[in-house]
């Protein structure tokens, strides 16, 4: 088995961050909890026709497949208020061919509690004919439950291993994943 030489350089990063982690918490106070980032709930064309739980606050997105050469294209009839807000929308085409499909992206975000439908129409903006496809997604918005988001352990700042505290465990795991030792 070969084995890489550890360069000095990346204990002495690992030791300097060991310090710096000890010497700015405060054993008597817990840190921070980190910023949360949102989870975005993926739905497709499966979706239609469906009613979702949702909370509010929470983010979704409906992805869509289109192609815009032919004319098509997805467009919003109703963003399902009073709960639910149109955030992005977005056409992505991965391939530089005429003809080729895309996938048309419409980023919401459950604003409020209530019932909401989103009425996503697939037509030729020019034309008065009924769209050729539609999708619904009905959309039932609750409030959190913030009982549940109180169990949340307070992070350390350099804590890798997750058990609370900087040990020599923590400077190990980190110098592997820098190395590329797993």
């Amino acid at each position: 088995m070969k084995t890489r030489p550890v360069p000095s350089l990346l204990i002495g990063m690992a030791a300097l961050l060991m310090a710096a982690a000890a010497a700015t918490a405060d054993p008597s106070q817990p840190a921070a909890a980190p910023p949360t980032q949102s989870t975005v709930l993926q739905l497709d064309e499966k979706a239609s026709g469906t009613t979702s739980d949702m909370v509010v606050g929470q983010l979704f997105e409906v992805a869509l497949v289109e192609n815009a050469s032919t004319g098509y294209r997805w467009e919003v009839q109703s963003e399902g208020a009073p709960p639910c807000k149109l955030i992005d929308d977005v056409s992505e085409y991965t391939v530089a061919m005429p003809g080729a499909p895309g996938v048309r992206r419409f980023l919401f975000r459950v604003k409020e509690e209530g019932t909401g439908t989103i009425t996503l129409a697939y037509r030729r903006p020019w034309e008065t004919a009924p769209p050729i496809q539609t999708f619904t997604l009905t959309v039932q918005a609750k409030a959190p439950a913030t009982e549940l988001l109180s169990f949340a352990p307070p992070a350390l700042v350099g804590d890798v291993d997750g058990d609370g505290k900087l040990t020599i465990t923590d400077v190990v795991l980190l110098l592997k994943a820098v190395v590329g030792l797993r």
